[in-house]
């Protein structure tokens, strides 16, 4: 799976965001998507950064997780970031599926 504007995906069009931490939102809307109860998560550098901010919010759908060369500095507490991540990302994920009718 190649992130949007990685490997050999399309990237997203003008205007839409690109902070590392809606990428979440992408991965948790493709698991739904795909009606995947659990999958293990292989990344690198970016990839492995958001493998890690994933696996933290929705730890349930995670079987492994594999990083490689990736850092994610501590900014808040991991709980607190967890909390928000998990609410904003299900937030946009409901919004994305409203979107497409599904």
């Amino acid at each position: 799976l190649d992130l949007p504007g990685h490997g050999h995906s399309s990237h997203k069009p003008n205007g839409s965001y690109g902070v590392i931490l809606n990428r979440v939102v992408d991965l948790e809307h493709i698991r739904r998507s795909l009606e995947l109860e659990k999958f293990t998560f292989v990344g690198h550098s970016m990839s492995g950064i958001t493998g890690i901010l994933y696996s933290s919010t929705y730890p349930e759908y995670i079987d492994k997780t594999v990083v490689m060369d990736s850092l994610f500095p501590p900014i808040k507490e991991p709980s607190e970031v967890v909390e928000n991540l998990r609410k904003a990302s299900d937030e946009h994920v409901k919004q994305l599926i409203q979107m497409q009718g599904l």
